[in-house]
Parts: C-alpha cells; sequence; structure tokens
C-alpha cells in the first residue's frame, strides 16, 4: 500500500490530485477492458445506454463535458468501429440521434463488470456514507468551478 502523504496533499491542487487518481483508476480499468475493441473510450458508449433514445452529440457533449470537435473525433472512432448507429431526428433535420449497435450492446456488460470491480475496488475500506458523502462533495466543488 502507498504511503500516506496526506499532509502533503492538503495543500496541493485539488484537481492536480484529482487527476493523479482519474489516471492510476482510468489505467487499471482500461487494462481490465484492453481485450474490448473499444476500450479507449468506453464511458461514451456507458453515457449512449443511459442517454437511450434522447441521445444526441449534444446531449453527450453536455452529459460529460467534451467539447464539440473532440466529440466529433470520437464519434467518428464509433463509427468506424460499427458501434454506433446515426438517424436524422425527423423533428430537427440538423440534429442526429445515436444509438448503439448491437455489437456495442455485445460488449456493454464487459464494460459493466469492469467499471463495477473497479469501483469496487477503489473503494474497499469506504462505508456506503463515506462514498455517498465523496459523490456530493465532487459535485460541490464541481458546481462551485462552475459557478465562479
Amino acid at each position: 500500500m502507498p504511503e500516506n502523504h496526506t499532509d502533503f496533499f492538503e495543500h496541493f491542487p485539488y484537481g492536480k490530485r484529482l487527476s493523479m487518481i482519474a489516471r492510476r483508476y482510468y489505467c487499471t480499468l482500461i487494462h481490465d477492458l484492453d481485450r474490448l475493441p473499444v476500450h479507449k473510450h468506453f464511458a461514451i458508449l456507458l453515457a449512449i445506454e443511459y442517454l437511450d433514445k434522447n441521445c444526441t452529440q449534444q446531449a453527450l457533449c453536455d452529459l460529460l463535458s467534451i467539447d464539440k470537435a473532440s466529440m466529433v473525433r470520437m464519434m467518428k472512432y464509433f463509427m468506424d468501429k460499427k458501434m454506433i448507429a446515426k438517424t436524422v431526428n425527423p423533428d430537427d433535420r440538423r440534429a442526429s440521434f445515436i444509438t448503439l449497435t448491437p455489437a456495442a450492446k455485445a460488449i456493454l456488460p464487459d464494460i459493466h463488470r469492469a467499471v463495477n470491480e473497479n469501483n469496487h475496488k477503489a473503494a474497499s475500506g469506504l462505508t456506503a456514507e463515506q462514498v455517498s458523502a465523496f459523490f456530493k462533495t465532487l459535485e460541490i466543488i464541481n458546481h462551485n468551478l462552475i459557478s465562479k
């Protein structure tokens, strides 16, 4: 287990510390997903699944805080891998609905399993109340930064 440097990190930029933890978390998760054809941007597939029939590129950008240019590249990535399909919105021909293909739906259980296992590992030793408080704290921090 790594040494505890809490005293140092209490006076360290929150963003840097969160970035360090996120990088470690995602390295572990991507390692678990490396056999899948889309391990790189798996969160997009989870977001499309979550948004379901209301999924548009703009909705994905909003949900995941991703800029439009990056989202266009990710959509191309998934289209090339035949993991998503686009259909024109009949109410607004400028927008398209994004849906998961059967190929994407087939790998979602593996993605969910890996995410759940890594979340469980990351939260090991924490109570349900601590995990809940952690997410509430992150939301408050996020809100504070958005509103400034």
